[in-house]
């Protein structure tokens, strides 16, 4: 893709090579005239050019033009249609597009044979296998296994290798071979991050096998494919608390602001209008603290509660028991084979919907066990009076005090006049 975009003349003489064939031959001197792989600005000048070119056929080919304003990714496109026809005329409308600016396009790949019909083999994306299975069934789509044949998802990690205890960077490997960025496996992925975590505080060299298991066996193998085809999850994610959290509620307090960071990021990635949007939390005292105003909360969670509540309108929260709760298993982790058949978590879209959510939201905590409330401090002070000058003791009258202090005062300023005449006596 970088190749097809050129470079103004003016700056071409910034990309300069040398090089030679030979060892034995002279440096040669090249100008480079289009868009550099490895340079910083290269994925953004090939994408800024991708996306002229959609405003500038946009009257033309619409299809197309929306595709690679909202559906590409550098030099990657995965978009769909509910309908054939409609999907067939965007596939024809892409490739005359990108044909206009010089962009041929290749590998690809769909759920729906009849698409590739007219597609060359050799731009086809070619299958592969994984899992030692040797059947050729799925394809790389930035960073994921997809199935076309059955439109699935898959995660295949590296197979485990027996035969002593693993180093640290051996585990960091395998915790980080899992790419899921959709947060389908998020409860796996956190298993590896909580072993991560418990193996950073021994404080052991990346090389040194860890000498003893930090904590239960967890099995990372991959859910099969039938068991993954059932998922109806959209997205989820998942983060450690950090250490200088202490208490349950500011954690709690951290995931709600975390799945209302994860919703806004879907609302800006989806093309759909949303009258409503209900949020769920387990945590009644996240519940009151939402329903205060900011100013009556301590600094932490103060800062936390005015993020989630700029947003307003089409937000609500409720309540939701722990045991029913499908994100909770995120919280706690579960293996790869016990999450491949909890239903809470494979339809917990179906669940959410069902008549175990419809419960009576419990009665609002009263301020006394709602923590980190700013309370209304009322100050009282006993003053008491004191001589501080024992002569005042001695004075009767206000009348004799004025005529001292004039005294004192006229001493004062005569001691300070240098020119006598100036100086104030008494007649």
């Amino acid at each position: 893709m970088y190749r097809q975009v050129l470079v103004d003349q003016r700056h071409t003489p910034l990309q300069h090579v040398f090089w030679r064939t030979d060892p034995t031959k002279p440096l040669r001197v090249l100008e480079l005239t289009t868009v550099t792989y490895g340079t910083a600005s290269a994925p953004f000048l090939a994408t800024r050019a991708l996306q002229q070119l959609a405003r500038d056929e946009k009257h033309r080919f619409p299809l197309a033009a929306k595709i690679i304003e909202e559906d590409f990714y550098v030099d990657n496109a995965l978009f769909g249609f509910d309908d054939i026809l409609q999907a067939s005329e965007a596939q024809s409308q892409l490739i005359q597009l990108c044909k206009a600016g010089g962009f041929e396009l290749h590998k690809w790949s769909s759920s729906c044979p009849e698409l590739l019909e007219a597609i060359p083999e050799a731009d086809r994306e070619e299958l592969v296998s994984v899992g030692g299975t040797g059947t050729k069934e799925v394809i790389k789509a930035l960073g994921l296994l997809w199935n076309p044949a059955a439109d699935e998802l898959q995660f295949a990690p590296l197979p485990s290798k027996r035969g002593g205890r693993p180093t640290k960077s051996q585990v960091l490997s395998r915790v980080a071979n899992i790419f899921d960025p959709a947060g389908i496996a998020a409860p796996v992925v956190l298993v590896g991050k909580l072993l991560m975590e418990r193996i950073w505080e021994k404080e052991i060299g990346w090389n040194q096998q860890i000498p003893e298991e930090p904590g239960p066996r967890q099995d990372s193998s991959a859910a099969t494919r039938t068991e993954l085809a059932e998922l109806n999850l959209l997205c989820a994610k998942s983060k450690l608390v950090p250490k200088t959290v202490k208490t349950i509620p500011r954690s709690e307090l951290l995931a709600a602001r975390l799945l209302h960071r994860l919703v806004k990021n879907v609302l800006e990635a989806v093309d759909f209008v949303f009258r409503k949007i209900v949020l769920w939390s387990d945590s009644q005292v996240v519940l009151a603290w939402l329903k205060k105003k900011p100013d009556q909360l301590e600094v932490f969670v103060k800062n936390r509660v005015a993020e989630i509540v700029a947003t307003g309108g089409i937000f609500e929260w409720k309540y939701v028991r722990t045991a029913d709760n499908p994100a909770d298993i995120v919280s706690r982790g579960m293996s790869a084979t016990k999450l491949a058949t909890n239903e809470k978590w494979k339809k917990c879209a179906e669940y959410q919907r069902s008549e175990i959510c419809e419960m009576e939201e419990p009665e609002p905590l009263p301020d006394d066990a709602v923590p980190e409330l700013c309370r209304d401090v009322v100050v009282s002070a006993a003053i008491q009076y004191e001589t501080f000058q024992p002569t005042f003791e001695r004075i009767e009258s206000f009348r004799e005090l004025q005529r001292i202090f004039a005294y004192v005062v006229r001493f004062c300023r005569n001691c300070k006049e240098m020119v006598k005449e100036r100086r104030i006596v008494s007649r």
